[in-house]
């Protein structure tokens, strides 16, 4: 046998003998990534009689041939012209595929079939999941400002949501964590201060991929790129949205034009009112309604009983005179209220417009002359309701106002304070109201009453905003709180509608001490601040002041009348500064302090109010009552809309806020308001009672000059 015999045999023996190798199990592939599908020989096969086919098992779709000594991808499907290739030299004897840019589709079986002219052979090579963490979105999403704001974010991964390593939502520009989901669960603990309460996942939707963000109450600082980050093992991928166009909510705007409204309203009624209260002031001053009758009072103290003449001048006009007991001239216009009884007050019938003005009363005897000057200040229908509108209608709005801006923005117990404060001042603004004299009795007495009402709409917004707003105290101790509400209010409407209830007045200081006290045991036990001796102190002061308080109601204790109310002025100071040093003490560091320490402030301004009966006779007080009544009609709407207009400017425009806490700025205000009207209290009575104090005043610094000179005397 020839040697050429001998090595085709050896060839023919060896061609027969070939085995392909495969994968030794299923493969992953990386989605977008390369995979290799093996396919081999030991021993190389002649490239003329070889054919090598990859197809799909499952559709039998040509992948990749080798036929004819050279690759054909002319015959590949569509799917896998240019992303099937051989991985090396087929002489080499490795026929394994090499797939790139992996798709979802790609996963599958794939067959490898080797033929030669005498032999041929199979392996299978499966693609068991193709690993993916694809991440979409919503590329531009746009908001009104206070409004809610949905950011899409879709993950798409072999492994199950819950499952993954991570997502995160941050601002790309500034690098702040907006929202964390790790190890399964969302931690809004880890989220930014700015975004903290606001943006959250939808944990019903992350099931099923979604990691949408969820912004409430979307503010201008807002506007900015936002990424969402999924992340499993060495695979990460991420998507960014675009939140653009944050556009002015229609309620803030709509907040914005009732503050301007209010404040024209305010300078516009209120300047035309202090000017036509200002024009007759005197030293006393009768209101007076048009077409009612109106008596200007006859001062005739200290004058002995035989009057030589009584004249009644208007300007240089004699109205009215009383002489040689004559009345001149006799008219029905002008009378004097009783002659008879001694009393020669000018009686005016059918009050007009014109008889307006300032009136000289002068007095003469034979021993001396007395001259008195009055002012009669009339109010017909149109002065009455230039009133009546700067009253209500400023307030009204401002509150509206206010809650228009709180439904958005979230602060609610700031928002819910103000807006009480605004909506109870007219109640204020009416009790010390110059033309209090004009209104009808059943009004007089329900403006008489509802100071403690007052007081206890503005106890439940100081509560609501400074306990319930920050801390979760709940049970007998706020039940208490409104029941007291509650009861204060009932019992101010049988007062407003029947009257008589004079312990209503007597009790309403006494409460608004008590709740004040417990207001504070609460802060202190929401806050996990505990000192014994704050609460023995405070609630010694302020039993201290209820008792002195009560000692000073009942008439078995008139004797200690003038030792209660001295400790009662020195005691009342106590309990105050008492309260607020440890306010202050346990809300220094606490966002909502310094709103609620004004509030409080402005609640005991009202209790001390609340011990005095505001004088119904307003003659006495002329341009200090003004000054009161203008400011609180007119100054507070006006100081009211421009820090709400500003605030709304500035959170408009830059998303910041001009006020840390509208509180700060609306309740000293308040409370200069209401300070002034306790000023009233004794100045009226000081107005008077001057001429018998300073008459006990010389008795009694004649009785110690007396005691000096007969101690001094031998």
């Amino acid at each position: 046998m020839t040697l050429g015999s001998l090595i085709v045999l050896w060839i023919v023996a060896s061609t027969e003998a070939f085995l392909l190798q495969g994968p030794s199990g299923p493969l992953g592939a990386q989605l977008g990534g390369s995979v290799l599908l093996p396919c081999s020989v030991e021993t190389p096969l002649p490239l003329e009689e070889l054919e090598v086919e990859w197809r799909r098992t499952d559709s039998d779709v040509l992948v990749h041939l080798f036929q004819e000594g050279e690759e054909r991808p002319e015959s590949q499907d569509y799917a896998y012209r240019g992303r099937a290739h051989f991985v090396t030299e087929l002489a080499a004897g490795n026929y394994s595929l090499l797939l790139t840019n992996t798709t979802l589709g790609d996963a599958g079986v794939y067959i490898c079939k080797v033929y030669t002219n005498l032999k041929s052979d199979e392996v299978t090579a499966e693609i068991r999941y193709i690993e993916r963490l694809v991440v979409t979105g919503a590329g531009a999403v746009s908001a009104y400002v206070g409004d809610e704001v949905i950011l899409n974010c879709s993950v798409d991964s072999h492994i199950p949501p819950e499952r993954l390593q991570k997502v995160t939502w941050k601002r790309t520009d500034q690098e702040i964590l907006v929202l964390l989901y790790q190890d399964g669960e969302a931690l809004p603990n880890s989220t930014h201060e700015r975004y903290r309460g606001r943006a959250e996942f939808f944990t019903t939707e992350i099931p099923k991929g979604n990691f949408s963000l969820r912004l409430k109450d979307v503010k201008p600082e807002d506007k900015g790129e936002y990424i969402c980050e999924a992340h499993s093992g060495h695979l990460s991928a991420n998507t960014t949205v675009v939140l653009q166009g944050l556009g002015a909510l229609p309620l803030l705007i709509m907040a914005c034009m009732l503050c301007v409204i209010a404040l024209v309203l305010a300078l516009g009624l209120g300047i035309p009112a202090f000017i036509q209260l200002m024009k007759n002031v005197g030293p006393k001053r009768y209101p007076a309604h048009v077409g009612q009758a109106a008596i200007l009072k006859w001062d005739g103290r200290d004058l002995p009983k035989k009057i030589a003449s009584v004249t009644w001048k208007r300007a240089d006009d004699v109205v009215l005179m009383f002489q040689d007991g004559v009345v001149s001239p006799n008219t029905e216009h002008y009378r004097f209220l009783n002659i008879k009884k001694r009393n020669f007050s000018l009686k005016l019938k059918d009050v007009q417009t014109e008889d307006e003005g300032m009136y000289i009363c002068e007095i003469h005897t034979d021993e001396k002359s007395k001259t008195n000057t009055v002012a009669l200040q009339v109010y017909n229908g149109r002065t009455m309701l230039m009133h009546y509108l700067l009253v209500f209608c400023p307030n009204i709005i401002m509150f509206i106002a206010f809650m228009l801006y709180g439904v958005k923005q979230g602060f609610i117990g700031e928002i819910v304070t103000c807006a009480t404060v605004n909506l109870a001042r007219f109640l204020l603004v009416l009790k010390t109201a110059p033309y209090l004299d004009l209104l009808p009795a059943c009004p007089k007495r329900y403006i008489k009453s509802v100071s403690v009402l007052l007081q206890y709409l503005i106890v439940a917004g100081v509560i609501f905003s400074g306990v319930f707003a920050d801390i979760s105290v709940i049970g007998i101790n706020t039940y208490f709180l409104w029941f007291t509400v509650g009861m204060n209010l009932f019992y101010s409407v049988i007062n407003a509608l029947f009257g008589g209830i004079s312990v209503l007045e007597r009790w309403g200081f006494s409460y608004v001490d008590i709740i004040n006290w417990i207001l504070l045991w609460l802060i202190v036990v929401g806050y996990y601040t505990f000192n014994l001796s704050m609460y023995i102190i405070t609630l010694a002061v302020t039993l201290g002041v209820e008792a002195l308080f009560r000692m000073q109601q009942y008439k078995q204790y008139e004797k200690w009348y003038a030792i209660s109310t001295v400790l009662l002025v020195v005691l009342f100071p106590i309990c105050i500064i008492t309260f607020f040093y440890y306010l202050y003490w346990i809300l220094a560091s606490k966002p909502s302090g310094p709103g609620l320490i004004c509030g409080n402030a402005l609640l005991y301004c009202l209790t001390a109010v609340s011990g005095f009966n505001h004088p119904q006779t307003t003659t006495d007080i002329p341009i200090p009552h003004v000054f009161v009544y203008i400011f609180g009609a007119a100054a507070l709407p006006v100081l009211n809309a421009t820090a709400l207009t500003t605030e709304l400017i500035m959170k408009l425009g830059t998303g910041t806020r001009m006020f840390s806490d509208l509180q700060v700025i609306i309740l000293p205000c308040e409370c200069v308001f209401v300070s002034g009207w306790l000023a009233l209290q004794p100045y009226h009575y000081w107005i008077k009672k001057r001429e018998k104090i300073k008459e006990q005043l010389r008795v009694m610094s004649k009785k110690i000059r007396c005691k000096d000179s007969t101690t001094q005397d031998p």
